[in-house]
C-alpha cells in the first residue's frame, strides 16, 4: 500500500516537472510570435506568471542581449526528470 502511495506522488511529481517543462517551450514560443507580429496573447500572461518566477534563478546566463534562461531551465528540467526524481524515488523505495 505505501510502496503504491509513493510511486503515485512521483508520478504526479513527474507529471508536474513535465507540465512546466512543456509550459516552457509553449512560453518561449509565443515570446517569438508576439515579437515578430507584434501581437498580445492572453494566455501568455498566464505563462508568463507560470514561467518567470522559474526562471529568475537562472537570469544570469545571458550572452550580450541574448538571454539563455529558458535554455539552462530546460537543461535542469531534464536533469531532474532523468536522473534526481528516478534516483530518489529508487532511494525511498529501498527503505520500503
Amino acid at each position: 500500500m505505501v510502496y503504491q502511495a509513493i510511486n503515485m506522488i512521483f508520478l504526479v511529481a513527474n507529471y508536474f516537472v513535465i507540465f512546466i517543462y512543456y509550459a516552457l517551450i509553449a512560453w518561449v514560443i509565443l515570446s517569438w510570435v508576439t515579437l515578430i507580429f507584434n501581437k498580445h496573447f492572453a494566455f501568455n500572461n498566464i505563462l508568463n506568471d507560470i514561467i518567470n518566477p522559474l526562471l529568475k534563478p537562472f537570469k544570469w546566463a545571458r550572452i550580450g542581449m541574448i538571454d539563455l534562461s529558458p535554455i539552462v531551465l530546460i537543461y535542469a528540467i531534464s536533469f531532474l526528470l532523468n536522473y534526481i526524481l528516478p534516483m530518489t524515488r529508487v532511494f525511498i523505495l529501498g527503505f520500503i
